[in-house]
């Protein structure tokens, strides 16, 4: 059972993603579009905008810079 409430709460309170930052492995950034959450699963510095997310599936990588996120939520 999916709890929409939760999902909302943890997409409006989680760390952005921000441009040309460094991240470390087990934080979650949240992507402005479409709005998900995502695990830093390779550390590095991000990129100075925001990758293509569109399509990524819950488990799917994207990389961001020098750094790899993977989709949770």
């Amino acid at each position: 059972v999916v709890d929409a409430a939760l999902i909302n709460t943890i997409l409006s309170s989680g760390t952005a993603r921000a441009n040309a930052t460094s991240v470390t492995v087990g934080q979650v950034r949240i992507f402005a579009s479409p709005k998900s959450a995502w695990e830093v699963t390779t550390a590095g510095t991000t990129a100075a905008a925001q990758p293509t997310i569109t399509g990524k599936a819950v488990g799917q990588t994207v990389t961001d810079g020098t750094a790899v996120f993977t989709r949770i939520l």
